[in-house]
């Protein structure tokens, strides 16, 4: 059976995973592409698309760590 710290620790890994892949996915955005009014959109409906897809993955693995 897993100590509390040690549950804490699990789920803090995995989300500390799920920020470091959100960032490694939006790298490439530069401030540019908020001040260009013809790229502001397209940016941004990016990032809220890999967002909702990284969120995702890791609430998944937030759920399959707690049924265990």
């Amino acid at each position: 059976m897993k100590t509390f710290q040690k549950f804490n620790e699990d789920v803090e890994t995995i989300i500390k995973g799920g920020i470091s892949t959100f960032l490694n996915k939006n790298k490439n955005i530069k401030v540019g592409d908020f001040l260009d009014k013809n790229k502001r959109t397209k940016t941004v409906d990016k990032i809220k698309t890999r967002g909702k897809g990284v969120l995702g993955n890791t609430l998944s693995q937030l759920g399959d760590h707690l049924s265990k």
